[in-house]
């Protein structure tokens, strides 16, 4: 494994002194950087980390990247949802299908969004 890392120090970067040419951590050492690096959800849980070693052979696996939209996922007519510029749920109806974005009118406004930030909203009506 392979580890670099740079840290400010009053206006400059310091590295750690290494005789050997590497240098070793204890294992605080470690998981303080594993912290760092990996998200705490791609963790694997404490009674996993009491039971397997720091090495990468017993990492959690990674999930896959969420699928991204496209525009062959999309008619017009469909309803969809996103999230606007103020973090509010915007829902409402394709009204055409540009190169890169849709049109969405929403509430007597017409909107531009990219598909990729698209979700196909269910029309739930009894």
């Amino acid at each position: 494994m392979c580890l670099l890392a740079k840290r400010l120090e009053q206006g400059r970067f310091v590295w750690p002194q290494a005789e050997s040419g590497s240098i070793s951590l204890s294992a605080a050492q470690l998981s303080v950087l594993y912290a760092a690096i990996v998200p705490a959800e791609e963790q694997p849980n404490a009674s996993d980390a009491r039971s397997t070693s720091t090495s990468a052979a017993h990492a959690a696996p990674l999930r896959p990247p969420p699928e991204i939209n496209r525009k062959e996922d999309f008619r017009v007519g469909q309803r969809v949802s996103f999230v606007d510029q103020s973090l509010k749920r915007q829902v409402g109806e394709i009204k055409r299908l540009n190169q890169r974005t849709a049109t969405i009118h929403c509430d007597g406004r017409a909107w531009r969004v990219g598909f990729g930030l698209l979700q196909h909203a269910a029309d739930i009506t009894p």
